[in-house]
């Protein structure tokens, strides 16, 4: 056979072959095509991957933005203040406290016209009843209370170191006496949280006439127990009353003035009656010369004694106010 009848013999048998073998020819026409579906595949997943990454890169990049932006706003905000502080000492931000009481009145009812009274009206006794009073307060409040017309009764008011006040006039006065005890009460009402020893009012110290009013009071501390630290009364102190109120380091607020003779006057502590009846011929001394004697020794009142003591003793004699008695 010739060496082109070979190859075509060749050729022939090859065709064959191939024809025969189906599996070879698949393998042979499939081959580029399930390549090219895996370089797809490949790509569209590598695409998928790179797209993930680029949300979750995105996410992130958004989540940073809003962060950024709440910290300049806080930031914002905080320069506001501090520049708003710096100028009016007043912060005109908003706060919590503020919005929910805000809120809370609006869910309120409205308040009448008789609850806003009725709480102006007890708001304004309870700051009343919680504050002190100094004595000068009390002293006049009383003053008001009992109401006095009439100087000559030489009205007196006193408090002492226990918080008691003391009330009284010349020649003593009780709780009988009209318009007493609607004073007592009056003045408890108003000042009973500092007046905390209560009130009383003092009576005469000694059997006889003569008995003034600082001196019954001055009588009634002693027996008492208390001392007596502020005074006031309605007139001007006569000159005995005036020299023992001194002695004693009493504050006084009486009007100013030594006051006229007096025919007569009762000392708080000891058996004493000094005046102008009593200045006879044989002792030939004036009201103002027994005073001077008192002077001397305003509270043993050693001066006087001997000439003008008496056995009448003085002994303080009170009655504290009691709100029962009213009932």
């Amino acid at each position: 056979m010739s060496e082109a009848g070979w190859e075509e013999a060749n050729e022939d048998d090859w065709g064959d072959v191939t024809a025969a073998d189906p599996t070879h020819a698949g393998v042979e026409n499939e081959a580029p095509v399930a390549a090219k579906s895996r370089k797809r595949r490949n790509r569209s997943q590598h695409d998928d991957d790179d797209q993930a990454d680029f949300n979750d890169d995105d996410d992130a990049s958004r989540v940073n933005v809003k962060k950024m932006k709440k910290e300049l706003f806080e930031k914002s905000k905080l320069t506001v203040a501090s520049r708003t502080r710096s100028k009016t000492g007043v912060s005109h931000l908003p706060s919590s406290s503020s919005s929910s009481s805000s809120s809370s009145s609006h869910s309120r009812r409205p308040v009448t016209a008789k609850q806003s009274s009725s709480s102006s009206s007890a708001a304004a006794t309870s700051s009343s009843s919680s504050s002190t009073s100094s004595p000068a307060q009390m002293i006049k409040y009383a003053f008001k209370c009992l109401a006095v017309e009439d100087a000559s009764e030489n009205w007196t008011v006193a408090i002492t170191d226990a918080s008691s006040m003391i009330i009284s006039r010349a020649n003593g006065v009780t709780w009988g006496v009209a318009g007493m005890r609607k004073a007592g009460r009056e003045i408890m009402q108003m000042h009973g949280r500092t007046l905390t020893g209560g009130i009383y009012i003092a009576n005469k110290f000694t059997k006889g006439a003569s008995n003034h009013s600082e001196m019954c009071i001055l009588a009634a501390a002693e027996r008492l127990g208390e001392r007596v630290t502020d005074l006031e009364c309605g007139a001007q102190n006569c000159g005995a009353c005036g020299s023992v109120i001194q002695a004693k380091g009493i504050t006084n607020t009486s009007p100013a003035g030594s006051g006229r003779s007096q025919t007569g006057w009762s000392h708080p502590y000891v058996a004493v009656f000094i005046g102008t009846q009593k200045s006879d011929e044989a002792m030939r001394l004036g009201w103002w010369e027994q005073v001077e004697l008192l002077d001397t020794d305003p509270i043993g009142a050693r001066g006087l004694i001997g000439k003008f003591s008496t056995s009448d003793q003085p002994l303080g004699k009170y009655v504290k106010y009691e709100e029962a008695d009213d009932a």
